[in-house]
């Protein structure tokens, strides 16, 4: 009985923050110059900052560069993504 009450407690704990059932526009925006991802969430939040996916911990700038690039390219933002307000 131990084991299926820890399963059950796992599973309760996990059915929220399984990444796959979750939306885009549920947690994230591109900024108003569509250079950054920004987290609208707490999810969104803690997801930018643990994957670093605006270069703020490493600061090489190197993905913000890209994707000036890929704005003038006509490349970027992809279609429907929300934009912050």
């Amino acid at each position: 009985k131990l084991l299926l009450l820890s399963i059950f407690i796992i599973y309760l704990s996990m059915r929220n923050s399984y990444p796959r059932a979750h939306q885009w526009p549920s947690h994230f925006a591109w900024s108003q110059n569509c250079l950054t991802i920004v987290g609208i969430s707490a999810i969104g939040r803690a997801t930018c900052k643990r994957l670093d996916v605006n270069d703020n911990e490493h600061d090489e700038g190197a993905i913000v560069r890209a994707r000036r690039l890929w704005i003038k390219g006509g490349w970027h933002r992809p279609v429907g993504d929300p934009i912050q307000k």
